[in-house]
């Protein structure tokens, strides 16, 4: 397998998955990866691949190669209502459509998230399932731009 660049799905804030308020994600316990404080209401596709997943708050993709990549937009989101779900995240694509990196996949209300009383922070997670034998190298902290290469996966 060559090695897979993971990008930042919008522009914000990068941190390590440690620094997570939500233990699944900084103890990786589904997967490595980072999480993203947006400045952006678009959320993009970090990878090249189909559309595995969209549950309103989460979505995934998944490479060519098997690899696949959930992106969960807020921390707790799953418990907001259906009917909510369907005003604050406007998806761009469905499950089987086939999309490349820097993809514009959602558009988020992350006002109203925040008026809700949700953490915005976005984890951004290689499925551990998909990467057994390999390894994730966080590449970048801080600002970060959409397409910018946040991990890689060998």
């Amino acid at each position: 397998m060559s090695k897979l660049n993971v990008l930042c799905p919008t522009n914000g804030t990068l941190i390590t998955s440690n620094k997570i308020s939500d233990e699944t994600f900084s103890k990786n316990m589904m997967g490595q990866g980072f999480g993203i404080i947006p400045n952006d209401e678009v959320m993009c596709a970090p990878i090249s691949g189909e559309i595995t997943l969209i549950s309103g708050h989460a979505y995934a993709i998944k490479n060519p190669e098997g690899i696949e990549v959930l992106i969960h937009m807020g921390i707790n989101t799953v418990q907001i209502s259906d009917d909510e779900k369907a005003k604050i995240f406007n998806y761009h694509y469905k499950v089987g459509d086939k999309v490349n990196a820097k993809d514009p996949i959602v558009n988020v209300d992350w006002d109203t998230i925040k008026k809700l009383g949700y953490d915005i922070t976005t984890p951004v997670i290689v499925l551990k399932e998909s990467i057994q034998n390999k390894s994730v190298t966080i590449e970048a902290i801080g600002p970060c731009s959409v397409g910018d290469i946040a991990i890689s996966v060998e």
